[in-house]
């Protein structure tokens, strides 16, 4: 358990790291979709293993999409690796500030 809490610690504080040296980036430039050319089996697999994060795209012309994108990738290997979320805080130009863990609102 202790090294499990050391290697969240550490993730943390490396992707912080990183965050902190580089330019300044967008929410909405790293947060690019991968669209899925089988939503059937995407959604599938996220019903298999609820720890896959997709996302929908909303479309004002025709049926919502189901895709992933870099962030749900990086949630999903997350969940896996440390059984945590990332969330990503941003201010309000949606400048990405750094990481934190993912609290659910159920356990605020």
């Amino acid at each position: 358990m202790v090294r499990d809490k050391l290697l969240e610690d550490k993730l943390l504080e490396v992707i912080n790291g990183m965050i902190t040296v580089l330019d300044p980036i967008k929410l909405s430039d790293f947060n690019v979709d991968l669209t899925a050319s089988d939503q059937v089996s995407l959604l599938a697999l996220e019903e298999r293993h609820p720890e896959v994060g997709i996302k929908v795209k909303k479309s004002t012309t025709s049926v919502d999409e189901v895709c992933c994108s870099t962030l749900t990738l990086i949630a999903t290997i997350t969940d896996i690796l440390v059984e945590k979320r990332l969330a990503f805080e941003v201010d309000a130009d949606e400048t990405i500030l750094g990481v934190a863990w993912w609290v659910s609102p159920e356990h605020l």
